[in-house]
């Protein structure tokens, strides 16, 4: 089966009242069929579709505002619009889920992955239209942690961090297309390098930097794709798909899981984290670059003695329960 599509003509004199005339006509016809195609249970069909027609003509008017229908305001595309078709597509998903059978799973997540990507590249579009305005770049702070992972990628990548993103799905703390990571209702932090024990503090900080890194991954994957939106989009949905729609059993998703744990030592570890405080209080990201291992090193022979390797040196800790831990820097 080929999936379905269509064509809006927009005339030149078309206004306001015969785009949506035109507009709804075409989605009307067109997306039960493509829900059929999609293999969404007959009896959800007619229900999915009366959902989707006001809301898929609303983005695609919001695109198309202040193009060809000047009479419509630029700002349609508010948050409330862009929640409500991330919750459309995962009824979507849920009733696909049900009906999808073993055997007929591959070919049924090919119809999946290409009938849905119109859909990944609209929520790609309104979700740079919807958080206008570069994003910012990766701090110091959180470069202590992206490093031993992936180096400065996301500097060489012009990565773009927007923080307090409007979100396409609410329940997710982070989203990613391309070199834009969108960072749901997180803020930026920084590390404080307070006197208080580092496990009680900072909290925010670690699970920002935690989503961040997370979504770091998701950028990385798009470089395996050569940076194509479409390509990544195909080969992440008919992967959901065929993890039977379960978040964590999609590869994708699951490699990312895995990466950010993999930093958990240093972020998430309280030897960890006094390597963060010594570099940060001493000023070390002047003599010793950032972290370049993913955990630090223990010493059998010499209990209390820990050592975490940098770009340009090494730094030590030496720690006793009485009087904490006394941090070194060695300079290459």
């Amino acid at each position: 089966m080929r999936p379905l599509s269509f064509q809006l003509t927009v005339p030149k004199t078309l206004t306001v009242a015969l785009w949506e005339k035109t507009l709804n006509a075409n989605l009307k016809s067109t997306l039960p069929s493509i829900l059929r195609q999609l293999g969404v249970d007959a009896s959800q069909v007619v229900t999915l579709a009366s959902e989707g027609v006001p809301l898929v003509a609303e983005a695609i008017t919001a695109i198309q505002s202040g193009q060809s229908i000047p009479d419509i305001p630029s700002d349609i595309a508010r948050r409330e619009l862009i929640s409500n078709i991330g919750s459309w597509i995962r009824k979507i998903a849920t009733s696909i889920a049900k009906s999808v059978q073993e055997l007929i799973r591959d070919i049924s997540c090919f119809i999946f992955s290409a009938v849905v990507i119109p859909g990944f590249m609209l929520l790609d579009l309104l979700m740079l239209v919807l958080n206008a305005g570069n994003g910012e770049a990766t701090t110091a702070d959180q470069d202590f942690f992206i490093n031993p992972l992936y180096g400065s990628t996301s500097h060489d990548d012009d990565v773009q961090v927007h923080y307090n993103a409007t979100s396409a799905f609410p329940g997710f703390a982070g989203f990613t297309f391309g070199n834009r990571i969108y960072l749901n209702h997180l803020h930026q932090h920084r590390w404080s390098a307070a006197a208080d024990p580092p496990l009680l503090r900072d909290l925010n900080f670690r699970l920002t930097t935690t989503v961040l890194l997370h979504e770091l991954t998701h950028v990385m994957q798009y470089k395996t794709f050569n940076d194509s939106h479409s390509a990544f989009a195909w080969a992440y949905l008919k992967g959901y798909c065929n993890a039977g729609f379960n978040y964590r059993r999609n590869p994708f998703e699951a490699e990312a899981i895995e990466k950010q744990r993999q930093v958990n030592k240093l972020l998430r570890d309280e030897l960890g984290s006094q390597f963060m405080d010594k570099w940060k209080l001493n000023n070390w990201a002047a003599t010793l670059g950032l972290p370049t291992a993913r955990e630090y090193v223990i010493y059998p022979d010499r209990p209390g003695h820990y050592s975490l390797p940098f770009q340009h040196g090494v730094a030590t800790l030496d720690c006793n329960p009485t009087s904490g831990c006394v941090g070194t820097s060695q300079p290459a």
